[in-house]
């Protein structure tokens, strides 16, 4: 059995030895060797693809077939990378500062890690060198890549830089002590403008010096209780010290004034100061020829301004027409002293009460209220003359001749540039006109424009001709042709305007004072027998609140309309001194006359005391 085993193997083993000899079963190649048989393929990342297809084995994006993207790697296994896609350049970028070398560029569809797009940096071993870093002067580093002398800058252009005259690239000049500024630097001339212009460390030096005020409140002018040298004015001083409050703005020399604040905003001195212009004491008739201080009144009315800046007084106690020229002294220019009528020459004529006045600048124009007539005064002749009024007491006339009309105890009177005369013809309870003035050749015809000729109260927004009036008294018209006038016995002010009449301040239901009123819309107001009424160029109404013993204004205020306020008197009327003072801590006694100068002043005739007086504002 042993022997049969071995005689097999013996077999096998030549068998085996003979097939190894070449060209023998399974050699596949006739290399002597037979060919092993193939073991089972691998999917490594489950791709789809064995290894002996797969030429990424590790990532499943990879593989024959895949679509190729730019990310530097062949993900279609065709052993190219980032077919297809448009290349550009990038630049190594070895300090991090985003600007790279340009030595080192490659070309790629996407930015390889450590290049960037830029390759104009210039050191890129440092990252605080690159186009756009902060130049530091006097380093010798070239920070900015400009390729410029950047260490050594002159801005202004002085022909000085910044840098020491050791460092390297200097000018080796002195250094440029402020170069933003061309007139600075070592050597310029020092001026006035609060600058170390030579840089030598003093500011203004060797210049010469003035005193400046301080501005606090920035109106332009300063006071002088703050002041500095210096060779020019530094910030928040000027050269005038003509400020009496620096806290407020509107306050200064030349200011304009605001009557009824109490402030002195033009700082004159006064703050709606009140002052007696004629003299203290009782009323009477002295003082012609001299000083206006000693000269006395009775019962004064109306008053009046010419172009000169005379001051025309209807004494109306007197039965006279007084002037105060522009030096202070008073004269009677007209009437005999005596209450009678004659047309004639200055103090020859006669008047009968005379009340209220106005000027055209030149003639002098008269509400003869005794004589029911209005005179005209003529300062080149002398001469007086009736220019409207008959010797008959009455209502009639309108259409025809002036001189043939018959008037009523007229109070008020008023002339516009145009030759128009207006007259508040009382006793009618109408207003009245005569025109034209203007042309001697012409016979003046009056008209009524306003009062139907009974006494009541009525018309507002209606037609002046229908409205219905009061004892109409002090009267006045702007530039415009609007006509303000005192409806007296309505105790009102009010207004014509394109012939339609309104009330402009006072209520009509009643009269009296209340000092709630004081600063209210000006038709809610209370007021009693309001008389003469006058305008400043601002177009604030000024009138005499005569029953109030007041004189009170109307302003324009853009939140309440028409303001009235009063300028002047304490509701009083017991002043025997006719001292100086705060305008509306004064006492006045029925005030019926007021004009307003040139220097804007307003004239007051204090009738119940027989004194002329001024607010000085």
């Amino acid at each position: 059995m042993l022997r049969s085993m071995l005689l097999a193997a013996g077999w096998m083993i030549i068998i085996t030895l003979a097939g190894c000899a070449g060209g023998g079963a399974g050699d596949d190649d006739d290399d002597a060797v037979a060919t092993p048989t193939p073991a089972t393929a691998i999917d490594a990342d489950g791709d789809g693809y064995t290894s002996d297809e797969d030429c990424n084995e590790q990532d499943p994006e990879i593989h024959p077939g895949a679509t190729e993207i730019c990310d530097q790697v062949d993900n279609n296994c065709n052993s190219q990378t980032d077919e297809g896609f448009p290349t550009e350049t990038y630049y190594p970028d070895q300090d991090g500062d985003t600007f790279g070398d340009s030595d080192g560029e490659v070309s790629a569809c996407s930015a390889p890690d450590g290049y960037v797009t830029r390759g104009d940096d210039c050191d890129d071993t440092n990252a605080d060198v690159n186009p756009t870093a902060v130049e530091v002067a006097c380093n010798g580093v070239d920070e900015n890549c400009s390729g410029m002398d950047d260490d050594h800058p002159d801005r202004d252009g002085d022909g000085y830089d910044i840098c020491e005259s050791d460092v390297a690239g200097s000018d080796g000049l002195e250094i440029d002590c402020d170069d933003t500024v061309g007139k600075t630097h070592p050597g310029a001339a020092e001026s006035c403008d609060e600058r170390d212009n030579d840089c030598d460390g003093d500011v203004d030096e060797d210049l010469p010096l003035n005193t400046y005020y301080l501005d606090a409140d920035g109106d332009l002018h300063g006071t002088p209780d703050e002041t500095i040298e210096a060779c020019g004015p530094p910030a928040g001083y000027v050269s005038n010290a003509d400020d009496c409050d620096d806290d407020n703005s509107t306050t200064f020399e030349g200011a304009p004034e605001t009557l009824a604040d109490n402030i002195d905003s033009n700082c004159n001195g006064y703050a709606d100061w009140l002052i007696t212009v004629s003299a203290t004491g009782d009323p009477g008739y002295a003082g012609d020829g001299g000083p206006v201080s000693e000269a006395s009144f009775n019962e004064p009315h109306g008053l009046a301004i010419d172009r000169a800046g005379n001051i025309y007084v209807a004494d109306t106690g007197n039965h006279v027409i007084r002037k105060i020229d522009t030096d202070g002294t008073v004269t009677t220019i007209a009437g005999t002293g005596n209450a009678d009528f004659f047309d004639g020459i200055g103090t020859s004529a006669a008047f009968d009460t005379p009340t209220g006045l106005a000027c055209d600048g030149l003639n002098l124009y008269i509400a003869d209220t005794g004589n029911h007539r209005i005179r005209k005064y003529d300062p080149r002749t002398e001469l007086i003359t009736t220019v409207a009024g008959s010797e008959t007491q009455g209502y009639g006339g309108d259409g025809g001749f002036a001189m043939n009309a018959q008037l009523s105890a007229p109070q008020g009177v008023a002339i516009t540039t145009t030759q128009d005369l207006y007259i508040a013809d009382t006793g009618n309870h109408v207003i009245r006109m005569v025109s034209p003035m203007a042309n001697p050749a012409a016979t003046p015809i009056i008209e009524t424009i306003a009062g139907n000729g009974s006494a009541g109260y009525d018309g507002d927004g209606g037609p002046a001709s229908d409205a219905v009036l009061n004892a109409p008294a002090g009267i006045t018209v702007d530039t415009n042709g609007t006509i303000f006038f005192a409806d007296t016995g309505n105790h009102v002010i009010r207004e014509i305007e394109r012939g339609s009449i309104r009330r402009y301040a006072g209520t009509y239901e009643s009269s009296g004072y209340d000092s709630f009123d004081e600063g209210t819309t000006a038709t809610y107001a209370s007021l009693d027998s309001p008389t003469a009424i006058t305008l400043n160029t601002s177009k604030v109404v000024f009138f005499c609140d005569t029953g109030n013993n007041r004189v009170r204004q109307v302003t324009a205020d853009v939140a309440e309309g028409y303001v009235l306020w009063t300028v002047a008197g304490n509701g009083e009327t017991v002043d025997d001194t006719g001292a100086a003072g705060a305008a509306r801590s004064v006492a006045l006694d029925s005030p019926q006359g007021l004009v307003i100068d040139g220097d804007g002043n307003l004239w007051i005739a204090d009738t119940g005391h027989g004194w002329i007086r001024m607010l000085i504002p």
